[in-house]
């Protein structure tokens, strides 16, 4: 909010010293897991999709990340060869109505019945005051938090013995593969390894097996989209917002280019010291 305004554009005070920003996607996306080996979460999809759709992800941007993140439709990040424009998360469209409705599916209508969920949380500000908004989000369909702070290491000793129920996670690509982002679902690295829900399931594991030992193509793609579409529906995790990377630089700084995966391209530039 200091640097840029919520439309991603330069505050007045950083136009006045002529600093020049490169905006451009960022290999990192920001996604809420359940806890699929927890008996109620993990085994009622319904109250999953139900969650999500209460979740205000444009709100959630305009308070936590302006012109840091965009609102993302799956898990395949923009910019990958398999990116879908067309392609819709339905349960990431902050429709209340829809939201309740799944609560009367899941069993829970108006969350009558429902304890407080297990809600872990970092204990720095803006992971607070994340797992606030998250919070009020959740009160309007009648469902409660029970947050509990914790730090990285006391995270991974719970992850380790399968506990809590929901929580928010970043992560970075290491190159551009649709297979990166899926990785982390697959059953073979159940938490505490990368796969943080415990999510097990024989048809995305068989799809997701068949795409690592397959050449970039058309048939990869297809796989690729059935795959999320599927995470869509199911909703092991749902990836909120993909991240962007904001450079700045003085206008004299010559030769610089920006890369989500280079860090070597400083070797490339130019300081230009004449008037």
């Amino acid at each position: 909010k200091e640097v840029l305004d919520p439309e991603g554009n330069l505050q007045p005070d950083f136009k006045k010293k002529e600093l020049l920003l490169s905006r451009d996607l960022s290999a990192s996306h920001y996604h809420f897991t359940f806890n699929m080996r927890d008996p109620l979460v993990g085994r009622n999809k319904y109250l999953r999709q139900a969650l999500l759709s209460a979740i205000d992800v444009p709100k959630m941007i305009e308070l936590f990340s302006p012109g840091r993140a965009i609102a993302a439709n799956g898990f395949i990040p923009i910019g990958f060869p398999e990116y879908d424009p067309n392609l819709k998360a339905p349960y990431l469209q902050h429709d209340l109505t829809l939201a309740r409705e799944l609560l009367v599916k899941a069993g829970y209508p108006e969350g009558k019945g429902l304890p407080p969920l297990t809600f872990y949380e970092f204990s720095d500000s803006t992971n607070r005051q994340t797992a606030e908004f998250i919070e009020m989000q959740f009160k309007e369909i009648g469902v409660k938090l029970d947050r509990v702070v914790v730090d990285w290491a006391e995270f991974e000793k719970r992850l380790g013995k399968r506990q809590g129920q929901l929580w928010l996670m970043g992560m970075g690509q290491d190159y551009p593969d649709s297979e990166t982002v899926f990785v982390n679902l697959w059953g073979g690295l159940e938490a505490p390894s990368l796969n943080d829900s415990g999510f097990r399931d024989p048809k995305f594991d068989a799809m997701y097996s068949e795409i690592v030992g397959m050449a970039p193509g058309p048939a990869r793609a297809v796989i690729l989209k059935r795959m999320n579409e599927y995470i869509n529906e199911e909703v092991p995790q749902a990836v909120l917002t993909f991240g962007m990377s904001n450079t700045l630089t003085q206008k004299w700084v010559k030769n610089y280019k920006s890369s989500i995966y280079d860090y070597r391209g400083a070797k490339y530039l130019r300081v230009q010291t004449d008037p």
